[in-house]
């Protein structure tokens, strides 16, 4: 016997050894019938994921009547704007009708003289007369620490309200800790920030910086649509919260938990019409490589009952 025959009967056993073990450790795939929701109506009719916003909607730019309203960050338009800052160019002329520098402290590293702190992921949304712009501002340490982390910047986050035709800074404020303390979800229109301190996750007014309103829980943006804001929430690895507040008030339109929700994920949140609709991918396949794969389909929920009504075809 050849090499090459020794070495597929070795896969094929080992294969079948990591399968027999996949299986005695609960990890295989539920049956098409084990799947959540498997006993509903099939309707594959209705098209739901359509006209919403993700956390992949910002803007990097603005165009309105002619006007161009622009930021210049360390990484972003630097052929556009030799200076860093929010600028507004004419389209009709390419003149650059006002130029605001971002108004943060250049500093730079204890430890590097040639590392200095920096402008990213600027942001804009234009509201009437005011252009608000968030970026993260990150500092290089300005002290000698005694462990390696001491080494590592800071990013946080900083936003500036400006007068739209002028570019005069109205109000300017810093979060008072890190990102990862008080984190922006900024999605197309619409601000939110994030206080994993205090489990909270507010609504903001780009046009004033007042809150509009706050929700008493840390969680994952998934759509806005229809006038609403949906949530996710992964508790453990078998519990889910989903969350639909209406966008102006933050009233609660829809909270559903799911619990022993074995092998499945819940991968997006959407609301129209009294109708809450879950997209769960049940667990169909597990590779050494590629990891775990999964048959996604949709289920919608009566938000005044939180009953399942009907589901799509399983992908």
């Amino acid at each position: 016997m050849n090499r090459t025959f020794y070495f597929y009967s070795n896969s094929l056993l080992l294969m079948g050894i990591l399968s027999w073990l996949i299986s005695a450790c609960g990890l295989s795939s539920p049956k098409e019938n084990e799947r959540y929701g498997f006993e509903l109506p099939v309707d594959s009719t209705k098209a739901v994921w359509k006209n919403y916003l993700t956390t992949r909607s910002w803007h990097d730019s603005i165009l309105l009547k002619n006007r161009l309203y622009l930021p210049r960050d360390e990484h972003k338009h630097r052929q556009l704007l030799s200076k860093q800052g929010i600028a507004l160019i004419d389209q009709a002329t390419q003149k650059v009708v006002w130029h605001t520098d971002f108004p943060v402290e250049k500093t730079v590293s204890a430890y590097d003289s040639a590392q200095h702190s920096y402008v990213t992921s600027s942001t804009l949304i234009l509201e009437n007369d005011r252009l608000f712009c968030a970026y993260l501002h990150v500092v290089p340490p300005q002290h000698r620490g005694t462990t390696d982390l001491d080494k590592n910047p800071k990013d946080r986050w900083e936003y500036i309200i400006m007068e739209a035709s002028t570019g005069k800074i109205i109000r300017k404020e810093k979060m008072p800790d890190a990102r990862n303390a008080y984190d922006f979800i900024i999605v197309g229109d619409y601000w939110f920030i994030q206080d994993t301190r205090h489990q909270t996750l507010s609504r903001y007014s780009p046009q004033t910086g007042a809150c509009l309103w706050s929700f008493p829980t840390t969680v994952t943006l998934s759509t806005i649509a229809n006038g609403t804001v949906s949530f996710l929430k992964r508790i453990d690895s078998q519990t889910w919260q989903t969350i639909v507040l209406e966008l102006d008030t933050g009233k609660v339109l829809f909270n559903k938990r799911f619990e022993k929700l074995d092998k499945h994920v819940i991968s997006a949140l959407i609301y129209k019409d009294g109708t809450a609709y879950v997209e769960m991918g049940a667990q169909k396949g597990m590779h050494l490589e590629l990891g775990t794969s999964y048959a996604y389909y949709t289920i919608s929920f009566d938000t005044k009952t939180n009953k399942p009504l009907w589901r799509t075809p399983f992908s």
